[in-house]
């Protein structure tokens, strides 16, 4: 809590340098084209709390290339959004960068769908067995509204239905309904990222992971808040 932004960027400097000589001691190293860094570090302006940019809070973090040179890692705003682990993530928890990434791969998905000559029984076993176990990988951990989450997906089930053998103007209620209630059973992104919430949670709720403890600490936390 007493610590300010420049000490922060000074302690990780440091343990960057140990982290990455101890990699060269046992024969390995960083590199510097894959790693990158970003620090939330908050300022006030007329009374609100903002984020500092690099030009407000100026920094570098560096290692040392195998010439004996210092290569600065690229640093990131904290609206920046990068890939990490297959996931587009942004240090702010801004979804934008992630639900592009999932518009555009659904996207790509629909037209090599549409310029296919498939079976409607094939159509179905891709859906379920392939392009959504595909899609649905970033849903641990993102937030996105129901209307986020069904436009992601739109171009997709634009060109999908008519191979499913389904009415493209079939009302949203009979596509994601289950088919013992008379629906097609197709997964809506909100309710599929719902259980995926609720799945993580029982998993990890009560056990002694890092995501089990982190869970734990965020719920003591809006505890006391409230």
């Amino acid at each position: 809590d007493q610590d300010d932004p420049e000490t922060i960027i000074q302690v990780l400097q440091e343990r960057v340098r140990a982290w990455h000589g101890s990699l060269r001691a046992t024969g390995g190293a960083l590199r510097a084209e894959k790693c990158s860094w970003s620090i939330a570090a908050y300022h006030w302006k007329e009374g609100n709390p903002q984020y500092h940019s690099v030009d407000s809070l100026p920094g570098q973090i560096s290692i040392t290339d195998q010439h004996g040179q210092e290569v600065p890692l690229t640093r990131h705003e904290v609206s920046t959004a990068i890939k990490v682990v297959g996931v587009v993530q942004s240090l702010d928890g801004s979804m934008d960068g992630q639900l592009k990434e999932l518009f555009e791969r659904a996207t790509e998905m629909g037209l090599r769908i549409r310029e296919s000559n498939i079976t409607r029984q094939t159509a179905w076993i891709g859906i379920l067995s392939l392009i959504w176990p595909s899609l649905r990988y970033c849903l641990p951990v993102t937030v996105f509204t129901q209307q986020e989450g069904r436009r992601a997906l739109t171009q997709l089930y634009k060109y999908l239905l008519p191979k499913l053998g389904v009415p493209r103007t079939l009302p949203l209620v009979y596509r994601y309904a289950p088919r013992g209630l008379q629906g097609l059973g197709l997964p809506d992104p909100y309710v599929e990222q719902g259980i995926e919430h609720i799945k993580r949670l029982i998993f990890h709720g009560g056990s002694g992971t890092t995501t089990g403890i982190l869970f734990r600490q965020s719920i003591e936390q809006l505890q006391l808040e409230a």
